[in-house]
């Protein structure tokens, strides 16, 4: 099978997306055109050199593929598209492959093989950037030595409904409704504050154990947390901002937090969409662990095994740096009030899934392993398997396929 034509000169930043035609967590086509209208519009403004590579994993035969049903900007000058299409034979390989359709980190790790760029950002379909941020990303000053983490804002759905990437931009920083901190996610509807670390559902004493431990970790972020709340209060969240500041000040504590007390301490909640490093970094730990089953907390297992073998230092970019994430449906993937709906599904899917507790003992393990964080064989990302590949280079009318 011939290669799709490429330019002579690697981007900068390879951008790696999975998805399929299902309608995922509702209106996945209006969010994911969102992603892409607002991604190509600021890699253009802010000259980006990037490629944006979408894994389309195991396509519905009965409806078009992605490269058919989304619309492609004209305005890519600096962003090259990359559609890599895994078919329904691979994922049958798959024990659970009948009752799960997508198989995330797996989808992604095959981008990560493709990928061409210096740095790898792996993130998802619903996230957009802030400009703040894609202006960090685009003064090419990325350090190998690092893997850069960034807190979740999540907005409400009908912001994908919006035309344009500038109304649609606009109206993430003022329809906030989750913040997500490095252990704790804070609902700016009702001003409550979740431990990621300890079940939402947990009984009575234990769930405010729990918020206690949680909301200390909270303070010792205050400068970062402090920005969010101002910007709200300037985006005319005022009441959202002053709830979240009463709970602070009804439950400060002095206990140790759950994250101190960890061994290694990263941002591990919502890595899945935004974990950014080198392409050599991320080649060296085989990719994110592959499971077969849910994807609950890989993400997580590969920040944390890469910050234990010592391979990088975490630094987490600073507000106003941010990314949002549009709301999905509850329990099609994690929110803190989803959660019991989510893992019911599962059970009743007879899908299997890590816990936390999974999670840190697959971590403990890598100070005993001389494998230092990698959790894959060496054909990880399907290896060695042709698949079909569309490009759309920024010059390019018309897609280039093999």
């Amino acid at each position: 099978m011939p290669k799709p034509k490429t330019e002579s000169k690697p981007p900068y930043l390879s951008v790696i997306v999975t998805s399929r035609n299902d309608d995922h967590g509702h209106n996945l086509m209006g969010r994911m055109q969102a992603f892409v209208d607002c991604w190509f519009h600021q890699a253009a403004r802010f000259n980006l050199s990037c490629e944006l590579i979408i894994v389309e994993w195991n396509p519905p035969a009965d409806r078009p593929s992605l490269f058919q049903a989304l619309s492609w900007p004209k305005e890519r000058s600096t962003c090259t598209l990359r559609m890599i299409t895994v078919p329904p034979e691979i994922h049958a390989r798959y024990q659970h492959a009948d009752r799960l359709p997508l198989y995330q980190f797996t989808a992604k790790n095959v981008g990560l093989r493709h990928a061409r760029g210096a740095f790898v950002l792996a993130t998802n379909i619903d996230i957009l950037f802030s400009d703040e941020l894609m202006a960090f990303l685009a003064e090419g000053k990325l350090d190998p030595a690092k893997v850069y983490r960034n807190d979740r804002v999540d907005v409400e759905a009908d912001v994908a409904t919006l035309k344009g990437p500038v109304a649609i931009l606009e109206a993430c920083n003022r329809r906030v409704i989750r913040l997500n901190g490095p252990s704790w996610t804070i609902d700016l509807r009702s001003g409550r504050v979740y431990n990621i670390f300890t079940s939402s559902f947990s009984l009575k004493l234990g769930e405010r154990y729990a918020r206690l431990r949680h909301l200390l970790s909270v303070a010792q972020r205050l400068p970062r947390l402090a920005g969010l709340i101002l910007d709200l209060r300037r985006s005319g969240h005022r009441d959202s901002a002053q709830r979240v500041l009463g709970s602070l000040a009804r439950h400060a504590t002095p206990y140790k937090s759950a994250l101190l007390a960890r061994k290694v301490r990263a941002h591990v909640n919502a890595c899945g969409d935004f974990t950014l490093m080198s392409r050599q970094n991320w080649l060296s730990l085989c990719g994110h662990p592959e499971f077969d089953g849910y994807s609950m907390h890989l993400d997580s297992v590969l920040l944390l095994g890469a910050v234990a073998s010592g391979r990088v230092a975490e630094e987490v970019l600073p507000h106003p740096m941010r990314h949002f994430h549009i709301d999905h449906s509850i329990g099609s993937g994690y929110t803190p009030e989803g959660e019991q709906q989510l893992y019911d599904n599962l059970r009743r899917r007879g899908l299997p899934y890590l816990s936390w507790e999974d999670v840190e003992r697959s971590v403990r393990m890598i100070a005993f392993s001389q494998d230092q964080g990698r959790f894959n064989a060496d054909d990880w990302g399907l290896a060695g398997i042709d698949f079909p590949e569309a490009t759309l280079r920024p010059l390019d009318q018309a897609p280039i396929k093999p």
